[in-house]
């Protein structure tokens, strides 16, 4: 049994994939500080050893979650990815996000945690 360090919230929202010079369009369906789960029309043109950069939109604002990440799992057009890198003002939006959707502080507090220490911050 699979047991995630990090708890996903449901997040939808569309979401643009870069690797290498190839962009896909793509549909963010969960997410938490350590990775994501998004949809995409052709994921199997995506390299599994490449890193992929990942730009979400908010929506209603300018603001953007920008991250890079690694393909962690393919099943038809789902990908899982865990994230490789993000700057402090993504994550600090990518934290909100999360806070808003979990409804939990503790969770969150707990999640952050284990990113801290997962990458000695």
């Amino acid at each position: 049994m699979e047991r995630r360090r990090f708890l996903r919230v449901i997040y939808q929202a569309p979401a643009s994939l870069t690797q290498c010079d190839i962009s896909f369009n793509a549909m963010v369906k969960d997410i938490s500080l350590h990775g994501l789960l998004v949809s995409c029309e052709t994921p199997q043109a995506l390299l599994s050893d490449k890193p992929i950069e990942v730009n979400i939109p908010l929506s209603g604002s300018d603001v953007s979650i920008q991250l890079t990440a690694q393909i962690v799992d393919l099943r038809s057009n789902l990908l899982r990815l865990q994230v490789d890198h993000i700057d402090l003002e993504s994550l600090g939006h990518l934290k909100r996000l999360v806070e808003l959707n979990m409804g939990n502080d503790e969770l969150l507090h707990r999640d952050l945690d284990h990113l801290m220490d997962q990458h000695d911050i």
